[in-house]
């Protein structure tokens, strides 16, 4: 599945499994230290895997939805990149980390007026 399709796939489970059941930080970060360690040993694929888990676990985890939006990012998916950021920047307005990288993403996409917006945000 093409990175973009699979980010609205995943993105939707999430918000309609939000619905259902309360989130579970807990979890969430237990999930997302151990896609951090994948990632920093430069292994993208399995961290994004990880971190999604992560996001069904707790869907308010801004934390979660930047290590996603890096990832997809650094994989040159930025389209996906930028919808996974938007996300992070929804549930955390002050998520500096966040924001720059959405302003990467958005110069990346050649959409220089939003890239603008987030970088003199973060």
């Amino acid at each position: 599945m093409r990175p973009r399709l699979y980010i609205i796939a995943a993105l939707a489970f999430l918000t309609i499994s939000h619905v259902f059941a309360a989130g579970n930080r807990r979890e969430a970060d237990t999930l997302k230290n151990q896609g951090n360690a994948l990632y920093r040993k430069g292994n993208i694929d399995g961290a994004i895997e990880i971190w999604l888990k992560a996001a069904a676990a707790d869907s308010t985890y801004a934390d979660t939805f930047n290590n996603l939006g890096v990832a997809y990012y650094e994989k040159g998916a930025y389209r996906s990149a930028a919808d996974t950021l938007r996300l992070a920047v929804a549930l955390d307005s002050r998520h500096d980390k966040a924001l720059n990288t959405l302003g990467n993403a958005y110069l990346a996409l050649g959409e220089y007026d939003s890239a603008k917006v987030c970088y003199e945000r973060s």
